[in-house]
């Protein structure tokens, strides 16, 4: 109850508490504390690390058990796990693409799919558009999840690479 009720609060005072505000320098205060000593998650090219519980919604985020299966399955996709101190990313390269997943949330795994090289230079939100796709593979799907993948990463760098020829540089 007490994970659910710090989500809440999190979720609701992002959204709720202006910018400058005593309760928003609190809350990016105890987040700044959380950073320091909790591990986080690369789980995106244009974001900082992220918590276990930050920015996933009112999702809960995975336990133990729940993390180790997760670990399995990126695992058997493919998937490399890297630990730098504190921050962990499960990423998987192939000759156009970059593919960060996110196991935070219970409920599936999150899978960010950026053509490389990734332009950082760019404004986050022409980012988005241009090179970058989302996928997600649930918890509950069992078989086939390999050529699934496979086929969205093939689909999103066919759906990518004429964007990035025509962007302005």
């Amino acid at each position: 109850m007490e994970i659910a009720l710090g989500l809440a609060r999190s979720r609701w005072a992002s959204l709720f508490y202006p910018a400058g505000s005593p309760q928003r320098f609190e809350l990016e205060r105890i987040l700044e504390v959380r950073r320091r000593s909790e591990l986080q998650y690369l789980v995106d090219p244009c974001k900082a690390p992220r918590l276990i519980d930050e920015d996933i919604g009112m999702r809960a985020p995975r336990d133990a058990v729940s993390y180790k299966w997760a670990q399995e399955r990126l695992s058997a996709l493919g998937f490399e796990q890297k630990k730098v101190g504190n921050i962990c990313s499960f990423t998987k390269e192939i000759t156009d693409a970059i593919i960060f997943c996110d196991p935070r949330r219970k409920d599936a795994l999150h899978f960010f799919i950026a053509l490389k090289p990734v332009n950082l230079d760019l404004p986050l939100n022409e980012l988005r558009r241009i090179a970058t796709v989302r996928y997600a593979i649930p918890d509950k799907w069992k078989h086939g999840l390999s050529e699934k993948l496979d086929a969205a990463i093939l689909n999103a760098v066919k759906e990518l690479v004429p964007k990035l020829r025509v962007v302005p540089q």
